[in-house]
């Protein structure tokens, strides 16, 4: 299996953040009914936040560091790829870096938020990443296609086997 490094806006970290999380959430309201009970409706699903956590270690910890904060200094949405998740067109919303004091060791954590505006979905690069514990079944369902129709286009021969980051193509 090919490596995959997070990459925004055409840089790849290499070094690929050590840790990565999404946090997904709707908005909901309470009506409050005369003579009767509260109504729970769901609103929307909210913008979808990206976060996480790396470092950059050696010599070029520093021009790294600076590269990106070069792409955090960028303005509008721009496509996210990341080995855990399909892609996300996102802001850069935050950047804080921790740099020791002999320049050899950076320590960064990052927030890119949704384009609540991109209607894009991970069907629109024609491949998404198997996740975190998926089989066959959980990737079909996810990308709304047929198990058949996936085993087709990867040749996949055993549907229990797929690996964490694997890339399998939709169309």
């Amino acid at each position: 299996m090919e490596p995959t490094y997070m990459s925004f806006r055409g840089v790849d970290f290499v070094a690929s953040p050590y840790e990565t999380g999404i946090k997904m959430s709707k908005s909901i309201t309470n009506t409050k009914i005369p003579f009767s009970k509260e109504k729970t409706e769901e609103l929307c699903e909210n913008s979808r936040v990206i976060t996480g956590r790396g470092r950059f270690v050696g010599e070029n910890a520093s021009a790294k560091a600076n590269e990106l904060c070069a792409v955090f200094k960028t303005k509008g949405s721009a496509f996210l790829f990341t080995p855990a998740f399909s892609p996300i067109k996102v802001f850069f919303t935050e950047l804080c870096l921790n740099i020791d004091t002999d320049n050899s060791c950076v320590n960064y954590s990052f927030t890119f938020v949704e384009d609540p505006n991109s209607q894009k979905r991970y069907e629109d690069f024609n491949y998404t990443r198997v996740r975190k514990n998926e089989n066959i079944y959980d990737v079909a369902n996810r990308c709304n296609l047929s198990v058949d129709e996936l085993v087709r286009l990867n040749r996949v021969r055993n549907i229990f086997s797929l690996e964490e980051g694997e890339k399998l193509w939709l169309k």
